[in-house]
């Protein structure tokens, strides 16, 4: 699965405005390596870095395919990727994807609080 372009900016706009964009690896390989510590977390601990996008992106996916089933992790006839978003909005009515972006991203931003990569901020 792969957020097609206009979901992507969304969600990216979203992560901006929680002030979570900056909080993401810079490299491909690093990148990588929280992948293979994410996916070895009991061989090696918890992972050490925290990626807004990658944690965004993998709570929405998980969430699309507990709600839409496995068939969002085939490719298309052009052999890409589908954007779970659009095929959320085309299977069920009601889905909207703003909705799931901006749920996702609160969910990331409680997870960033919890973890000590972000204060919270308090209203004075």
């Amino acid at each position: 699965m792969q957020l097609c372009t206009p979901h992507f900016g969304q969600l990216k706009d979203a992560l901006i405005l929680r002030g979570l964009w900056e909080h993401q690896t810079q490299t491909a390989e690093e990148t990588e390596k929280l992948v293979r510590q994410i996916n070895n977390a009991d061989d090696e601990g918890e992972p050490q870095v925290f990626d807004c996008v990658l944690a965004a992106q993998m709570l929405m996916f998980d969430q699309a395919v507990k709600q839409a089933g496995d068939h969002l992790l085939e490719l298309n006839d052009a052999g890409d990727s589908l954007c779970p978003l659009c095929q959320m909005r085309l299977q069920a009515s009601g889905t909207d994807p703003d909705q799931w972006i901006n749920g996702v991203c609160d969910d990331v931003l409680d997870a960033a609080h919890k973890l000590g990569v972000m204060k919270v901020q308090t209203r004075q």
